[in-house]
């Protein structure tokens, strides 16, 4: 799995886009067929703030699988989503992304994590 605490601060209320590149073994993976899990919370175990999962518009598979988009995918959180998180005492959230192999696969794998720090927006 890939650990990634993100740099800088991202902004309550914004559109925040997640890019991932699955590998396994250092080798990125075709996701041909896959279902991809994303979902953000205030900590490992607690209950997620939000989940979402492919098909949807908002995690985008890069078509080529079996070239340069190979294993890559773009997750992305709309500003009406993001607007109703409150930012923990922490300053941080939590993001997981996990994988649904194709080919009728029943089993979830953790392919990535990680936090990141949120702040609230100067300008309204």
């Amino acid at each position: 799995m890939n650990h990634y605490d993100l740099p800088g601060y991202l902004v309550i209320g914004d559109r925040w886009s997640f890019a991932v590149t699955i590998k396994q073994d250092g080798a990125a993976i075709s996701l041909s067929g896959a279902t991809i899990k994303a979902a953000i919370g205030t900590g490992p175990g607690a209950e997620p703030l939000l989940e979402k999962s492919s098909p949807h518009a908002d995690i985008v598979i890069d078509p080529d699988q079996s070239g340069a988009g190979k294993g890559k995918v773009t997750i992305t959180f709309l500003p009406a989503e993001t607007s109703g998180f409150s930012i923990p005492s922490s300053g941080r959230l939590f993001y997981e992304v996990k994988l649904v192999p194709s080919g009728g696969a029943t089993y979830l794998s953790s392919v990535a994590d990680g936090s990141f720090r949120v702040r609230p927006t100067l300008i309204d």
